[in-house]
């Protein structure tokens, strides 16, 4: 049988690296992100796990860890391959029986890096009411052709907030396909949404 060099010898674990934030200046800042990037859906895993609902624990390293690697993944000049994995790896922890406020930083952080990926998982965040409002806010800033389609799905099984949320979202997108969806809820007997 043949065996193959552990590649990961030599570098930092996650718990080494979480001991260095904050980053001294950005040019730490940049390395310490290229590190956590380089641990991959594993690392952006553990990291997500490592996330409490506020007052309850100290994840403040994880937290400026994710947001590091939020930001470093997004970055004109980054690779498409590190913004696929993070955007992945934090829809994964998405979907977990995590708290919604955990849910919801997770969200903001995912606002930096999602793409087309994200479109489909997004779409059912758009039925929980807590999530729906930063669900809507990241679907608008991936300018994808299943954006509308997905908003316009769930449109139908929401109410209240959620409902006017898609509906802004859809007008703003400037759906044509919408328009006659749009027409009769134009009639609807809550104001709001009128």
């Amino acid at each position: 049988s043949c065996t193959f060099p552990d590649l990961r010898i030599g570098r930092p674990s996650l718990e080494q690296l979480l001991e260095q934030l904050p980053a001294q200046d950005a040019a730490a800042r940049d390395r310490l992100a290229a590190q956590l990037v380089a641990l991959g859906p594993e690392g952006v895993a553990r990291l997500a796990d490592m996330l409490v609902e506020p007052g309850t624990g100290d994840d403040n390293n994880a937290r400026m860890a994710l947001h590091g690697i939020a930001v470093h993944v997004s970055r004109t000049d980054a690779e498409q391959a590190g913004r696929l994995m993070y955007s992945q790896a934090v829809l994964a922890a998405l979907d977990s029986d995590a708290a919604i406020s955990v849910k919801q930083f997770l969200l903001e952080q995912l606002r930096f890096a999602a793409g087309p990926e994200a479109v489909g998982p997004l779409g059912k965040l758009l039925l929980d009411k807590q999530l729906c409002d930063p669900a809507v806010r990241i679907l608008l800033s991936i300018k994808h052709g299943d954006v509308a389609a997905t908003l316009r799905e769930a449109l139908p099984k929401t109410q209240g907030r959620q409902r006017v949320a898609i509906i802004d979202a859809l007008g703003e997108l400037q759906d044509k396909q919408a328009v006659p969806i749009l027409t009769q809820e134009s009639y609807s007997t809550e104001r709001t949404i009128r």
